[in-house]
């Protein structure tokens, strides 16, 4: 038996330092940040080459990817199916507008869009695996097409309207969406159109898996922008948003801007505050894009490096990146200034599209258009996406890869010094008056398996250790 159990011990002994050799512990050793990184990227679901090129680049692998739909198409299970195949979730940004118009929430909830809904619901039970859905995201500002105040949509009605379509997707027995609610973070005007609470607008827990956030760091790319650090950013909303649910949040748009400050060092910030602090977040989207302003990760040679290294958990904290000279940071939390965005009201904001009972058929992959080029086309002046205020967040220690390593390596050469202590100690305390203290030792490590080491180690002790503990211990 003791030889049975000893060669136990050191074929488990083997094993571990083979396999972690091996790097068969992918998912420990290579615990690169806390939080999972996701991007956008244009026509991604129809060009997984792109996706991997950008990852080549970066040096990086992103757990999920994003593409953009409005209600006038049915549901294409391309993008999707090519993101699965390439191992990415894929991560859906459903928006209820059609033709640029935005969609009147009572309108859905009175069935007259049941039809579209069952159709849609059906093509995504169909892929069988897990697709997060972002339903009518930036819904707690006026200058989405779906947003408050507009065909008269308001928070009571949003609510309606969001239980009413996971509803219809439960019926159709779609369980495999993830359904994510992600306002933006909070504008200036959020007292008007919502009573400034993100919980008038939360759907309830039992409709919702994860809370997200939209939010950028436009620093001075437009006449109206400053500089914002990541916290300056997020934190308000984050904070809001831990009196809302218990629920995990995912940043589902975030990017930063070059100009008005050090892009790099605002990603490595970013990387930072996910590390250290903002516990309840899991993860974010970066929206990687040349638009209103370069948002790409790649837009520079600091700007790449920063993230690569960020997401290694190799960075150093060189902070948030000041704002450039003259810019105030709190002033862009009491701008009145507009923009002019990619993503504007519908050109007749009173009128919502016409219902119909069957969407328009998939597009062609080879002539899809840009998910950018969907999402809110330009129609005119809008309100700024503003920031909130600086609050404290808690913090969480996360191990880095090397920290992981340096656990395993520490445990396995704890286990080979027990064994090499314990052959020692054997072989002196058998061969001393101390018999008696030896056995007992023996005794105790055996309980832990430490004397079956050694009985394998030191075969040749076997018969003798075994008349001496039916002498003293009468076994």
């Amino acid at each position: 038996m003791h030889r049975g159990r000893g060669r136990g011990v050191l074929v488990v002994i083997a094993l571990v330092t083979a396999l972690v050799g091996a790097g068969i512990f992918p998912a420990l050793t290579k615990a690169k940040t806390r939080v999972e990184a996701n991007v956008f990227l244009p026509n991604v679901g129809y060009s997984i080459a792109s996706l991997s090129s950008l990852e080549t680049t970066l040096g990086v692998r992103f757990t999920a990817a994003m593409w953009y739909q409005d209600w006038s198409s049915s549901f294409d299970p391309t993008p999707a199916n090519n993101l699965h195949a390439s191992g990415h979730l894929p991560e859906l940004t459903w928006e209820p507008q059609m033709s640029g118009n935005g969609i009147a929430y009572d309108d859905v909830i009175a069935g007259h869009y049941d039809a579209y809904l069952t159709n849609f619901a059906q093509g995504v039970a169909g892929l069988g695996y897990p697709i997060r859905v972002s339903l009518a995201p930036e819904m707690n500002t006026d200058w989405t097409p779906w947003g408050m105040g507009l065909h008269g949509n308001n928070p009571t009605n949003f609510k309606a309207f969001w239980q009413h379509v996971v509803g219809k997707f439960r019926e159709a027995g779609a369980s495999n969406v993830v359904w994510v609610w992600s306002p933006n973070v909070t504008p200036s005007n959020a007292n008007q159109l919502y009573g400034g609470n993100l919980g008038n607008l939360y759907p309830g827990d039992s409709f919702v898996d994860l809370m997200g956030l939209d939010g950028y760091n436009w620093g001075s790319s437009q006449s109206w922008s400053v500089w914002q650090s990541f916290s300056q950013v997020f934190q308000s909303s984050y904070q809001q948003l831990l009196g809302v649910s218990s629920k995990n949040i995912i940043l589902m748009e975030v990017a930063s801007a070059e100009a008005g400050g050090s892009k790099a060092a605002w990603i490595t910030d970013m990387f930072s505050q996910l590390q250290s602090g903002y516990s309840r977040i899991q993860g974010f989207t970066w929206f990687n894009i040349n638009k209103e302003t370069d948002w790409r990760i790649n837009s520079s040679p600091g700007a790449q490096a920063a993230f690569t290294a960020g997401f290694n958990g190799t960075a150093t904290s060189s902070g948030s990146g000041s704002a450039s000279s003259g810019a105030s940071a709190a002033g862009m939390n009491n701008s009145a200034a507009k923009q002019t965005f990619a993503t504007a009201k519908p050109s007749n904001p009173t009128a919502a599209p016409t219902p119909t009972a069957n969407a328009a058929t998939a597009p062609d992959p080879s002539t899809a258009p840009s998910p950018a080029d969907q999402k809110y086309p330009v129609s005119g002046v809008l309100p700024t996406k503003l920031a909130g205020n600086l609050v404290s967040a808690a913090t969480v220690k996360q191990l880095s890869s090397p920290e992981v390593g340096v656990i395993f390596a520490t445990i396995l050469a704890g286990l080979l010094a027990i064994a090499f202590l314990a052959s020692r100690r054997y072989r002196s305390l058998h061969a001393s008056p101390l018999l008696p203290l030896g056995l007992a030792v023996e005794r105790v490590e055996r309980w832990f398996g430490i004397g079956h080491i050694d009985s394998v180690l030191h075969r040749r002790h076997f018969a003798k250790r075994r008349w001496l503990k039916a002498r003293y211990f009468r076994e």
